[in-house]
């Protein structure tokens, strides 16, 4: 067995979990975008360079309840997110920004 394999092997238990104690490698760098979703945009919008319009209009007219999951789907992620309210009991003021970790600051 190569060393690789081994080691495998020791730091995995059955079913290839990590044992206790255990840490996965570093993963993937911080600021490196995901793959998949970034293909699957691409995919996407080259459907709706061909398709575009059209291809709505005909999901609206033979699945109109598919095309209001596609349209809530779509609107979820186009909008921004929404921003926890802190309401500051001392000066009996909401402010919008996140709100502290803890009471008292």
């Amino acid at each position: 067995m190569a060393d690789r394999e081994q080691q495998a092997l020791i730091l995995r238990g059955p079913g290839g979990r990590f044992l206790p104690g255990q840490r996965p490698g570093p993963g993937r760098p911080k600021g490196t975008p995901n793959k998949f979703p970034a293909r699957f945009l691409a995919d996407a919008h080259a459907v709706w360079e061909t398709h575009g319009r059209a291809a709505l209009e005909k999901l609206a007219e033979t699945d109109p309840a598919a095309y209001v999951h596609v349209m809530a789907a779509v609107a979820m992620h186009t909008r921004p997110r929404a921003r926890p309210i802190y309401v500051d009991p001392e000066q009996d003021s909401m402010v919008i920004e996140d709100a502290p970790d803890s009471p008292g600051g």
